[in-house]
């Protein structure tokens, strides 16, 4: 019987280093008999999944990105109790918070990927990332 659940959530299966960490953090887990589930919003690369094990649960959403799957990701949420997500960019946390503070859930959230945060911020002056820029630090 496996115990605790884990949910990594990623935006994509392309070629790079996050899929990578993403596959190993899965499969590490996963013999440590954790539950572990991926969530993306697409697959992108099925090749890069022939590193995950095939008892590991893989959902996407059939989304380019995370607001047109806003909807979907709450709903799939709501189903989650006492899982720990780990956001593979902030995007992600983000819509994890806005889940746990509509569905009134209180799994664990944690954003790995913030290395580059200031200057993703930074670099660009669109209203999207205005708007990312100030949830992060009223959410965060």
């Amino acid at each position: 019987m496996r115990s605790n659940k884990v949910i990594l959530f990623i935006d994509s299966f392309k070629k790079g280093g996050a899929e990578r960490v993403c596959s190993n953090y899965a499969s590490i887990l996963f013999n440590h008999n954790v539950d572990v589930e991926i969530w993306t919003y697409n697959i992108g690369d099925k090749k890069m999944l022939q590193d995950i094990c095939g008892k590991i649960k893989v959902h996407q959403f059939n989304s380019m990105n995370g607001t047109r799957c806003l909807l979907k990701i709450i709903n799939k949420f709501r189903k989650e109790t006492n899982a720990i997500f780990i956001a593979f960019n902030h995007q992600i946390a983000l819509l994890l918070i806005m889940s746990r503070y509509v569905t009134g859930k209180k799994n664990i959230i944690i954003a790995r990927n913030v290395n580059y945060l200031s200057k993703d911020l930074y670099k660009d002056t669109s209203l999207k990332t205005k708007l990312v820029s100030f949830l992060m630090t009223k959410l965060y």
